[in-house]
């Protein structure tokens, strides 16, 4: 049994109820009545009656409950290519929807005694592509920040401040270009850790995808391993061969036995 979703921000669920289709006919209602009427107070009724609705839903166990499953399934989703700055995290989101599809279709075609024995890994799939989406977004987010971070220029700045330190002769001078440095030396510490998490991110992703893509191969194995247990059809096969073989050789055995003998062999 699922757990109880988190209830969301209310700012939140009152967005998503001025937006349901119920709240938004009984607003245009409101103001078509109002303009055939010519009456503001129509239009003032209508209006508070869709504020009412909005305030109802964002109170309805059942709307929220709505609205975090709802949020939870967009969650699971891939992010579209178009939403993504990374080039090859997009590529990276093309060969995962690939292998998720892939995943769906042999699913379809698998034999019905071999589907419950991939019931929990069906689930298991659907937690990894939930987190695969959330790590492609993380990664995308440092990618931008990797792009436009400064860290040529900082590493200028770094070298020009070792300049001026050697250079500077006053010891309160060069004690503040010693603080700069430090801060700079903090600065490129800091997206060296971002660069860091980036890759350790990325990588993660490759293992989820490999995951993915060699998963049909695992399903065509139970089927072969679900078909074994009936019997070995190849082996059977093999066997009826072998069998026909040898009654073939017996039956040419026994035809050249009752073949008359040849005239070179009667002179």
């Amino acid at each position: 049994m699922s757990a109880t979703p988190p209830r969301p921000p209310t700012a939140h669920l009152m967005a998503q109820s001025a937006r349901s289709t119920m709240n938004l006919v009984a607003l245009g209602l409101s103001i078509a009545l109002a303009c055939a009427a010519g009456n503001v107070w129509v239009l003032f009724l209508g209006s508070w009656l869709y504020a009412l609705l909005i305030a109802r839903d964002s109170t309805n166990r059942l709307f929220w409950r709505k609205v975090a499953e709802l949020d939870a399934q967009k969650a699971r989703e891939l992010p579209s290519e178009s939403s993504l700055t990374d080039p090859s995290l997009m590529i990276l989101v093309q060969s995962l929807r690939k292998g998720f599809e892939e995943i769906e279709r042999v699913m379809k075609e698998t034999p019905e005694p071999v589907r419950p024995h991939l019931r929990l890994a069906t689930t298991f799939l659907n937690d990894v592509r939930a987190e695969a989406a959330q790590l492609i977004r993380d990664a995308d987010s440092l990618s931008s920040y990797l792009l436009t971070s400064p860290a040529e220029a900082t590493q200028a700045a770094v070298h020009k401040l070792n300049f001026e330190i050697a250079r500077s002769c006053d010891e309160d001078v060069k004690a503040e270009y010693r603080r700069a440095l430090t801060v700079r030396h903090d600065q490129l510490a800091a997206v060296a850790d971002v660069t860091h998490e980036h890759d350790r991110i990325v990588a993660s992703l490759q293992l989820v995808l490999g995951t993915i893509e060699a998963f049909p191969a695992w399903i065509y194995r139970l089927r072969v391993l679900e078909a074994r247990a009936k019997g070995d059809r190849v082996g059977d096969v093999n066997d009826e061969l072998v069998d026909l073989k040898a009654e073939l050789a017996s039956s040419q055995q026994l035809l050249e036995g009752l073949a008359p003998p040849s005239d070179e062999a009667a002179g």
